[in-house]
């Protein structure tokens, strides 16, 4: 069974405001811009205006909660896409906490007032730790995730050793580990335990791309998550794209893909 294909895809929000043709990049013209593709599924972006956790009281996450509703889609999780090595210096690591606890507790209250959908074993809050990050930072960021019964999705790379019940877990990030220069799928089926959240993104030699316009091995990628069995959504991520024509061309050749062959084949 295929795992890269439309009904199985949430769309991120992060990077979308950047699209020239996207007119409002306010949270609800992208919710609302989202749910109009035809996705099941959304992936929230923690870090912009009217979706800060400390900006938002409980009258607005019960509204965002009721316009994620209204256009169709289900929340996979939130991004907090704050530079890693704020978590690692003296000068924005409480800053950093902070955010991370404060997007916990929205992930959370999301969850108890709307529900999620995609893989609820994943769910929580996407971002990428320092490798030097400090334990104690590590053991403050884990105990709020366990208070709000939500993962942190650890997307740095290379991968943080974890335990199998750490509410820390490994994410998988493509465009990422292409840097780097490592295999997707090798590190999909490698880390023990399995990884928690896995994105759709790409890298060519002018940055990130769509996953039909870099080096990605989709149909590996594919092989690998259905070999680990993975049940969940996968994000479509789309940093660094400047149109929206991108997005929609990734939708319906997973749709394509998957109403054909089952495999995964960009041409």
């Amino acid at each position: 069974m295929m795992t890269l294909r439309k009904d199985r895809l949430s769309l991120a929000m992060v990077g979308l405001g950047d699209c020239a043709d996207v007119r409002d990049t306010s949270a609800r013209g992208l919710i609302e811009w989202i749910g109009s593709r035809g996705v099941r599924f959304v992936q929230l972006d923690a870090t912009m205006a009217g979706l800060r956790a400390r900006e938002l009281g409980r009258s607005a996450r019960r509204d965002i909660a009721a316009l994620v509703k209204r256009v169709g889609l289900s929340i996979t999780g939130l991004d907090l896409w704050i530079p890693a090595s704020h978590f690692a210096d003296n000068v924005n690591q409480q800053r950093a906490i902070d955010a991370t606890i404060g997007a916990c507790e929205l992930a959370a209250e999301l969850r108890s007032i709307g529900g999620v959908g995609g893989h609820e074993a994943g769910f929580g809050v996407s971002l990428a730790l320092h490798e030097e990050t400090p334990g104690a930072v590590l053991d403050a960021i884990g105990a709020a995730a366990s208070r709000a019964g939500v993962f942190v999705l650890d997307h740095a790379w290379p991968m943080r050793s974890v335990a199998s019940d750490s509410p820390i877990r490994v994410g998988i990030d493509p465009a990422v580990l292409i840097a780097a220069g490592a295999s997707v799928a090798e590190a999909v089926l490698s880390a023990s335990p399995a990884p928690a959240a896995f994105r759709l993104s790409d890298l060519a030699a002018i940055g990130r791309v769509a996953p039909d316009e870099g080096t990605l091995d989709l149909a590996g990628y594919d092989i690998a998550l259905t070999t680990i069995n993975w049940g969940g959504a996968v994000t479509l991520d789309i940093r660094g794209l400047r149109e929206s024509a991108s997005v929609d061309r990734v939708i319906q050749r997973l749709s394509d893909s998957a109403s054909s062959s089952g495999i995964v084949k960009f041409e």
